[in-house]
């Protein structure tokens, strides 16, 4: 018991009173409060802007437009590949075809930055964007020979093969988490 008595006289000694100790004990709390709630709402920002760029995504014209283009050139005999040589004659099946594998490099690129919430992309999109880089694949690989860009698409490729495998980009490979429920609407 003494020792304590001897502790706490030897805070006062420096200013350090239970008063003090409470109120610097008070702020610690309160700085930690703070930092959590702004990390939360930095999260909830995330899924939003996340949210609303898939939204703006869905609606917008072109984009369907060439959507639609890119999956008829994907699906067709040869697929994508065979306008990686880009003759002139095909600038406008190549221009659909970067298109899409611009937007995908550019929510990748969101992604990696924290800019774009990953776990809500790969709960949206993980099927179809690992079925697109399978297909385009071929292409992107001529395209890196053939215009001496080996980092092409590179985002794109490094999150599409560790979606393959279930895991996170952002969070250093660890596995996604399927807490989500997704709700299938059935006819009534």
């Amino acid at each position: 018991m003494e020792s304590r008595a001897t502790f706490i006289g030897s805070l006062s000694y420096y200013g350090l009173t239970p008063e003090v100790l409470a109120v610097l004990l008070s702020a610690m709390v309160a700085g930690w409060y703070a930092h959590r709630t702004i990390k939360h709402n930095q999260s909830i920002e995330r899924l939003r802007l996340t949210f609303e760029t898939v939204q703006r995504t869905l609606w917008d014209i072109d984009f369907v437009n060439s959507r639609k283009a890119f999956n008829k050139l994907r699906d067709s005999n040869g697929g994508l590949v065979r306008f990686a040589t880009l003759l002139p004659e095909d600038a406008d099946h190549i221009a659909h075809v970067r298109q899409i594998l611009n937007d995908y490099e550019n929510m990748c690129i969101g992604m990696k930055l924290g800019i774009i919430d990953e776990q809500y992309m790969y709960q949206w999109k993980r099927q179809g964007f690992i079925e697109d880089w399978e297909s385009s694949k071929g292409f992107v690989t001529h395209i890196r020979t053939l215009l001496n860009r080996p980092k092409a698409f590179e985002y794109f490729e490094e999150i599409a093969e560790s979606w393959k495998k279930g895991q996170s980009v952002t969070k250093n490979g660890t596995p996604f988490t399927e807490n989500l429920r997704i709700i299938k609407f059935e006819k009534i």
